[in-house]
């Protein structure tokens, strides 16, 4: 959201001006966590994060504008008994780890390799990008959600593409 918010002038201003960053991020933060509280009082059972901008940061950047941020809301999620799902574009080979450790229930990544790291943290890997007629299967857990898509098509240029 924040990339979305300041353009690509942000990547300046995460070196120049730290604190203005993350003083953005706590807002996009706030606003994350009532548009999940608004999901889960609507009936939704797996709460998707979509990070556009991981593939264009260093895993010391993650940690400092973003794990701090993107946690908290990972473990409010956790607190409301719902499943949470982080979603990347791009090229985030380097941060999949950092990811990792922000505790999501699974992580959708377009890379194959993902997968070794992934189940050291004990996160479900599934898949992102360009799908067609993919089986979406979710992991076995205490509490199945009230609706499990079977099968998903995704026609989309960009991973930015709501899914409804």
């Amino acid at each position: 959201m924040a990339l979305h918010l300041k353009g690509t002038d942000i990547f300046y201003e995460m070196m120049d001006e730290t604190e203005k960053i993350k003083e953005l991020m706590s807002f996009c933060q706030e606003v994350c966590v009532n548009t999940a509280r608004m999901y889960m009082e609507a009936g939704v059972d797996v709460i998707a994060v979509v990070d556009p901008m991981v593939s264009q940061i260093s895993p010391g950047n993650f940690e400092e504008f973003v794990s701090p941020y993107i946690i908290p809301l990972f473990e409010y999620i956790k607190e409301n008994e719902k499943l949470s799902s982080y979603f990347v574009c791009g090229n985030a080979t380097r941060n999949i780890e950092p990811m990792c450790k922000c505790k999501p229930d699974s992580k959708n990544v377009a890379l194959d390799f993902a997968k070794g790291i992934c189940s050291k943290y004990g996160i479900f890997l599934g898949a992102s990008g360009t799908l067609d007629g993919i089986d979406v299967k979710l992991p076995d857990y205490k509490n199945q959600p009230k609706v499990i898509i079977d099968v998903i098509t995704l026609d989309s240029a960009s991973c930015d593409m709501p899914v409804l």
